[in-house]
């Protein structure tokens, strides 16, 4: 087999517009094929999606290599469904799950999946919705930073039974390794979220949290 050159190229004095490709048939021909040339343009990161018969562009989709993310509204993306976090300390039958560090005020949403009787089974599941409020007024004369719990969705015990009660989750905040519901604004902090009332603490638990104001 040879090779195929183009000697002369690039002079712009042949000009018009592309309508056929060129590919290779199975004896090393160099063929003219029918249908229209691919075109289109795109951006780093998101995934393709054929615009008309011939032409690629950006989807709604994109791919970091960490997370894939649907940014269209009818779309449940894996962001969307918040940070994920499964390292926990106890302390009884209470798990600590330290999550995001910050400062300042915020609203976050939480999604806790819990086991709450593991001993009985390793299949039971309770979920447990609701949102970390936290504000900044003041002590005195001090601006503060304020963290609370607010529970939205009924308890499981409610629902179903399981051979075990309800969990009680609730929030502060870590700072330095103390556990407090304030401190003084502008002061870095961790939010915990304390989940107690396990036969065994924090068996088959993932907490999710994710931002909304």
């Amino acid at each position: 087999g040879g090779t195929l050159t183009l000697n002369n190229y690039g002079s712009g004095t042949k000009t018009g517009t592309a309508a056929y490709n060129l590919a290779v048939d199975a004896s090393g021909n160099v063929i003219e094929t029918a249908g229209g040339v691919v075109d289109g343009s795109g951006t780093a990161n998101y995934v393709t999606k054929w615009q008309d018969a011939n032409t690629v562009t950006n989807s709604s989709i994109t791919d970091d290599g960490t997370t894939v993310t649907a940014t269209s509204a009818n779309f449940v993306s894996q962001s969307n469904l918040g940070t994920a976090y499964t390292s926990f300390s106890t302390s009884g039958s209470t798990a600590n799950f330290d999550t995001i560090t910050r400062t300042g005020a915020a609203i976050y949403q939480i999604v806790i999946v819990a086991n709450p009787n593991s001993a009985g089974s390793g299949a039971y599941a309770d979920f447990y919705y609701g949102k970390v409020f936290i504000g900044t007024g003041f002590s005195g004369s001090a601006v503060t930073d304020y963290i609370n719990y607010h529970q939205e969705s009924p308890l499981p015990r409610g629902l179903y039974g399981s051979g075990g009660g309800d969990l009680t989750v609730t929030a502060v905040m870590n700072v330095g390794g103390s556990e407090v519901t304030s401190v003084a604004a502008g002061t870095s902090y961790t939010i915990r979220i304390k989940i107690a009332g396990y036969v065994v603490a924090g068996a088959n638990t993932t907490v999710r949290l994710q931002r909304i104001m």
